[in-house]
Order: structure tokens, then C-alpha cells, then sequence
């Protein structure tokens, strides 16, 4: 190999890492670690689907309900866990999905009893049938992952699942159709937030996102709506776990501290 071509090669392979590293850091760096299993409130847990988070939450008689479905369609991690408290893939009544991206939706078809919820605006972007347009995202696939929604979702409204009450709120700025649902006493907000590594709660991560400006306005618009809310007492995301200190960490978000 001649001097000039080991130049290539060389910085090259320079760039490629630089542009690895440039990238695990937007998507992964500057937040909180996602734990492995997190027991968050009681009948409330998130497990780790490789870089994602689950949310399993109980509705009774042996009933379980689902925050996101994770990026493995094997479904390892979640499958694995319902065994370890005697539960088979029946035993899920619902999966509500916070937004159409495929890292929280592979799972789905694991559980074809199940009933499927996702916000109207982003159900086509959940069966394949339209393209995300985050700076990321649209340079990945967007196929068909047998997603099968029961009836999309509206803002305000609330879903009775067995025992378990779950109220839908429009995030849109991630993705248009992104929810936070709240159930169980936790507010899961999917992907529209994260946490830094001092707990501090941040706003979407722009390369993921469709608009991560009105993303932040949209979690400001959330804190005012459950101003004084005693029945959130944990705030839950997708990739950086939980927050367990009730509306503060969004009140402090909105008030810019």
C-alpha cells in the first residue's frame, strides 16, 4: 500500500470516528443513564430495552398495561420479565405507544390480543405508512413492523384499562402525534424529554426530533394544564429513566430553572 493511500485510509477512519462519536453524543450523552429495571411507584416498573425504556404498569387481576412496546421484536427483555411474575403475552390488555417512532413500537406484535393506542397524528407514522422527519429519522427505515392500532387517541381523554385510568395528553414537537400519558401516579412523556445527569429535566433531543422547539413549548403548555396536580408523583422517559419528585422537575422546566 503506497504513503498516499495509508493517508486515506487513515483519516478516514479519523472521520468515521469522529462522526460516530459526534453522533453517540447527540443521541446518548448529556443525560441520565437508563436503568436496567426501575421499580418507579408501586405497581409501576420500567424495564430496558436496549437503549429504551418500557413501562409496565398493573391493572389488575393479573392484568398488565404497556408504555411502548420496545425496540426488539423478539421482545426479550419484556417477555422475560412478564415470566418472572407468571404472566403470558395474554395477560397485556393494552400497549399505549408515545409516539410512531420504530424503537418503541417493534414489540408490539408479540401481543396480538392486545389493544393498540397511539395519538391520531402519528398512527400512520406507527404502521410504516408515513415517513418521520426528524434530522435522524428520516434517514432511517420506516417499514412495516405489524403495528395494528384499535383506535387512535385525542387529546384529554382517558382510557379505562381494568384498574388503571390513563389520561392522554398532545406533546407534539418530537413527532406530531407524541402523547404523555398519565397512569398509576407516573407521567410517562416518551421521548419529548430527557434528564440530565443532575436530574434536571430537558427538553427533546433536536436530531430525533421533528421540532424540538415546539417540543419545549409543549412541555411548558403540560405543566400549566396539571398545575397543582397531587396525582403525578413521578415523571418517566424513554431513554433516561424516572424522575420520582412529582410535577417539580416539569414546573421547573417551564419556569426555566
Amino acid at each position: 500500500m503506497g504513503r498516499t493511500r495509508k493517508k486515506i485510509v487513515f483519516w478516514t477512519a479519523v472521520v468515521v470516528v469522529i462522526l460516530f462519536g459526534t453522533v453517540g453524543y447527540l443521541t446518548m450523552g448529556g443525560q441520565q443513564a437508563l436503568p436496567a429495571r426501575q421499580e418507579i411507584l408501586p405497581g409501576v416498573v420500567q424495564v430496558k430495552d436496549g437503549f429504551v425504556g418500557i413501562g409496565i404498569i398493573e391493572a389488575g387481576h393479573g392484568r398488565v398495561v404497556l408504555i411502548d412496546a420496545g425496540n426488539d421484536a423478539a421482545g426479550k427483555v419484556i417477555l422475560g420479565e412478564m415470566a418472572k411474575r407468571g404472566l403470558k403475552v395474554g395477560d397485556v390488555s393494552a400497549i399505549f405507544l408515545t409516539h410512531g417512532h420504530p424503537d418503541h413500537r417493534r414489540g408490539v406484535a408479540l401481543f396480538p390480543r392486545s389493544a393498540v393506542y397511539i395519538l391520531a397524528a402519528d398512527a400512520d407514522l406507527a404502521v410504516g405508512k408515513a415517513s418521520p422527519k426528524g434530522p435522524l429519522p428520516r434517514l432511517l427505515p420506516n417499514g412495516d413492523d405489524h403495528v395494528r392500532i384499535t383506535r387512535p387517541l385525542h387529546d384529554g381523554e382517558t382510557v379505562k384499562v381494568g384498574a388503571v385510568a390513563v389520561r392522554v395528553f398532545e406533546l407534539p414537537g418530537h413527532t406530531a402525534g407524541s402523547a404523555a400519558y398519565l397512569a398509576g401516579g407516573a407521567l410517562f412523556l416518551g421521548d419529548a424529554a430527557m434528564i440530565s445527569p443532575a436530574g434536571k429535566l430537558l427538553g427533546p433531543k433536536w436530531i430525533f426530533s421533528d421540532d424540538a422547539e415546539q417540543g419545549r413549548r409543549s412541555l411548558a403548555i403540560l405543566a400549566h394544564r396539571l398545575l397543582g396536580d397531587p396525582s403525578v408523583k413521578a415523571i418517566v422517559t424513554s431513554h433516561a429513566g424516572a424522575l420520582v419528585s412529582g410535577l417539580v422537575p416539569l414546573e421547573d422546566f417551564a419556569a426555566g430553572r
